[in-house]
């Protein structure tokens, strides 16, 4: 038995049918499922900033009529719900955190991105047991937070 040879790319996906599906907001205005939804929610783990930032580029590119409210989709955010970097060493974690809250204060670039939440095991969650807050000036103030930071960004 000969085998055909695959084709060298796959066959283009049909649109998504969930679009074209009917739904409702909450105030029972009729739009499509899509625009029901005002967040999308990414996880994000690197050991670079700028890996971070890449990724939230793409984001940016893909849902670039949704995060501006055009074409005739709702304005929705980005939430980066979860992000962490391979590593409990505050020496690194400190840099890591400050060069990408730098980069993320640039709203011209990332004005679609409205929260960042840190997430880890207890490893990658150590540096914040030993500050209360993180400070731009990487000082650390007080005693133990009850969870790790949460940043709400302003448009």
């Amino acid at each position: 038995m000969v085998i055909p040879p695959l084709p060298s790319s796959p066959p283009p996906l049909p649109p998504p049918l969930l679009l074209a599906q009917p739904c409702t907001t909450f105030g029972g205005a009729a739009t499509n499922c899509w625009d029901v939804i005002d967040v999308i929610s990414v996880h994000s783990y690197a050991n670079a900033v700028a890996d971070i930032l890449h990724n939230l580029r793409e984001y940016g590119d893909v849902f670039a009529d949704d995060f501006a409210g055009a074409n005739g989709r709702s304005k929705k955010v980005l939430w980066l719900s979860e992000i962490a970097m391979g590593s409990s060493e505050l020496d690194e974690i400190v840099p890591f955190v400050d060069g990408l809250m730098a980069a993320l204060n640039d709203r011209a670039a990332f004005g679609f991105v409205g929260l960042i939440a840190w997430h880890g095991s207890t490893w990658s969650k150590r540096p914040f047991s030993q500050c209360r807050f993180l400070s731009a000036s990487t000082q650390c103030h007080g005693r133990q937070p009850r969870a790790p930071p949460t940043v709400h960004l302003k448009a």
